[in-house]
């Protein structure tokens, strides 16, 4: 096996027995004069925009602040029931008709909650390095940065700023990413986030 190859490997199973479980959101910008964000921020609680009836081949959706845009492979529940989102829909103005795929199943009431599960979210282990300062009662928090290394494997991308970790008690945007390489492989990543 080749040094590179080897290091990954040990990275890897290092993570998985002593790291901590979290969410990596890879977040992709359409390129242009107006890029948009995949998968869309959110800011509030994602509803259905109108109501669903058996048979609708897509949703619409609303939020406060819903920018960006929905991809085949993104999975949104609604009344107990999960569809599978099967191709770009940008929202603008905080709504969008989202195409889904089985059809609606059950009705489901304007003003619904819709659970959204992202295409671009990576489940791992990673090592954390530096948690969050909590400071103490009276005394300002000293350090708001989370310092992780992440396994280079099975990543579809490199990281990369404006990504998201999510978990470790909280939800937190990449503002740096460093190679660690072994051999000219680059075999885990050091991420630090706010």
């Amino acid at each position: 096996m080749a040094p590179g190859a080897w290091a990954r490997a040990r990275v890897r199973s290092v993570a998985a027995r002593r790291g901590s479980s979290l969410t990596i959101r890879f977040i992709s910008r359409i390129a242009g004069a107006d890029p948009q964000p995949s998968p869309p921020m959110v800011m509030g609680p994602l509803v259905l925009g109108a109501a669903a009836n058996p048979g609708d081949a897509s949703i619409s959706l609303r939020a406060t602040g819903l920018v960006g845009r929905f991809v085949a492979g993104d999975r949104l529940a609604v009344a107990g029931t999960t569809y599978t989102v099967t191709a770009s829909s940008t929202a603008s103005a905080g709504a969008a008709t989202v195409p889904i795929s089985p059809p609606v199943i059950a009705p489901a009431q304007t003003g619904a909650p819709v659970t959204p599960v992202w295409a671009a979210d990576i489940v791992t282990r990673a090592m954390v390095l530096q948690r969050p300062s909590r400071g103490l009662p009276g005394r300002p928090e000293t350090e708001q940065s989370l310092t992780i290394s992440l396994p280079a494997i099975g990543l579809p991308r490199d990281p990369e700023p404006g990504d998201i970790i999510i978990g470790l008690g909280g939800r937190f945007a990449v503002f740096d990413a460093f190679p660690e390489m072994q051999a000219e492989t680059v075999v885990s990543w050091t991420l630090r986030a706010r």
